[in-house]
């Protein structure tokens, strides 16, 4: 669906989105789904070189984020 033209429209349209997004949140279980390689996974000695999945899973949920992870 393509923006409106006019700017009434558009607050309406933009209205409409928005709670549509809010809807969108309150229905879903995670915020995020990470999908891991356990090959890839470094070891725990070599974490300090390389991104680390288990780091990155303890820093979303410091912040509150609803992690799904799948290995």
């Amino acid at each position: 669906m393509m923006p409106p033209d006019n700017g009434v429209d558009f607050d309406m349209h933009l209205e409409r989105t928005l709670h549509n997004l809010d809807f969108l949140r309150s229905e879903m279980m995670y915020d995020v789904f990470m999908l891991y390689c356990p090959g890839n996974i470094p070891d725990v000695g070599e974490e300090s070189k390389k991104i680390s999945p288990r780091r990155i899973y303890e820093d979303l949920k410091k912040s509150s984020f609803r992690v799904y992870v799948c290995v």
